[in-house]
């Protein structure tokens, strides 16, 4: 046997090198597959953070769009452009659909970006993909939270004009 640092020859059951003091027993090589292990899965987690984070800024760039693009429906039916209007509708329509898909791929992927992550932490691999996907969580959690409040806003807004409606307007 050979000291990995100065290549003195060593007996098989020495634990430090005689010639240069190496310990021999905290430096020892590791098996050839164990140390690539942690490296793959922290490999796999940060990529899966880095997809999980722009699947989740994605739906919130659609409702941008859909905001602005409401804003030029409402101008088209003052206007009286109502074809226009109507056409435009139908594409923001496509887009809140696709927009509720994007969010539901970011939180499953954000949900598995964040198992992953604490496995890669666990095994001694970089927390790049941990960090990444917390903030996918996060950002997932606080559209979630918007959409919801959104959805309360309209069902108040539609009742009271209901009643509003109801008793013969105002």
């Amino acid at each position: 046997m050979f000291c990995p640092k100065c290549h003195a020859e060593l007996q098989e059951t020495v634990t430090f090198c005689s010639n240069c003091g190496f310990d021999l027993q905290e430096n020892a090589p590791v098996a050839e597959g164990a140390a690539k292990k942690p490296k793959a899965i922290g490999a796999v987690s940060t990529v899966l953070g880095v997809i999980a984070l722009i699947s989740s800024i994605c739906p919130i760039i659609m409702d941008i769009v859909v905001r602005f693009l409401n804003g030029t429906i409402n101008g088209l039916y003052m206007n009286g452009e109502i074809e226009a209007a109507e056409a435009l509708s139908i594409v923001v329509g496509l887009i809140s659909i696709f927009s509720l898909g994007a969010f539901a791929v970011a939180a499953i992927l954000s949900i598995a970006s964040l198992i992953t992550g604490i496995i890669a932490k666990k095994k001694g691999a970089g927390a790049a993909g941990l960090v990444l996907s917390i903030i996918a969580v996060i950002l997932c959690a606080l559209m979630g939270a918007v959409s919801a409040v959104e959805f309360c806003i309209g069902f108040v807004k539609g009742f009271v004009n209901g009643l509003i409606m109801g008793m013969g307007g105002i």
